[in-house]
């Protein structure tokens, strides 16, 4: 069961991801559009943040992905949020219409709500710079959850490994000029006798 739920969240998940990019592109005509986009960008994260058990459930090697996935919501997030504040109106500070390429930073900085004010959107997408940086800031709470799970992951197997053979020290290779692990006495007279069977 749990394989055909994870199934079915990615393919709802990519059916999301173009049926924004075309509310994106749409949005051309209708600048009101992008707040069913923010809509469809925040499910997006709730089945990115329900898939992370599920997956990790399965498979604790499912990381890479997860993160991946997250990475790229960030960035398809900027996009999207860029499309419709170019289609609907970034004003640079003397009055003239800013290009894509200055949407898609006013977009970045509005996520990560850092907002410098060289910018500014039309007066019918203020709400919607509001939707990206909470966006944003969820977003950054589950990419760092999954950081945290992925360190706290490495770090038991480490600490498993501690416990088996008593507490790891580094000494100072001065020929390679790295830190190199200092064995124990009896950690190296192990590992001789397996390597003399």
């Amino acid at each position: 069961m749990r394989v055909v739920t994870m199934a079915i969240i990615e393919v709802f998940f990519y059916f999301l991801v173009v049926l924004t990019i075309l509310v994106a592109l749409c949005s051309y005509w209708l600048s009101m559009l992008v707040y069913f986009n923010a809509v469809l960008l925040f499910l997006m994260l709730y089945l990115q943040i329900v898939s992370i058990p599920l997956q990790l459930n399965w498979s604790r090697n499912m990381y890479a992905g997860l993160l991946r996935r997250q990475l790229f919501l960030v960035g398809f997030t900027a996009l999207v949020y860029a499309a419709h504040f170019y289609f609907g109106g970034v004003i640079e500070t003397d009055g003239r219409q800013a290009s894509f390429l200055d949407a898609l930073y006013f977009s970045f900085t509005t996520w990560t709500t850092l907002g410098y004010g060289d910018l500014t959107v039309a007066h019918q997408l203020r709400l919607a710079t509001s939707l990206e940086a909470l966006t944003g800031v969820l977003t950054v709470a589950v990419l760092t959850a999954l950081i945290w799970l992925y360190c706290q992951e490495r770090l038991q197997q480490r600490s498993a490994d501690v416990k088996e053979h008593g507490e790891f020290r580094l000494q100072l290779d001065e020929n390679l000029g790295l830190w190199r692990e200092l064995r124990s006495e009896e950690h190296t007279s192990e590992l001789q006798s397996l390597t003399n069977l």
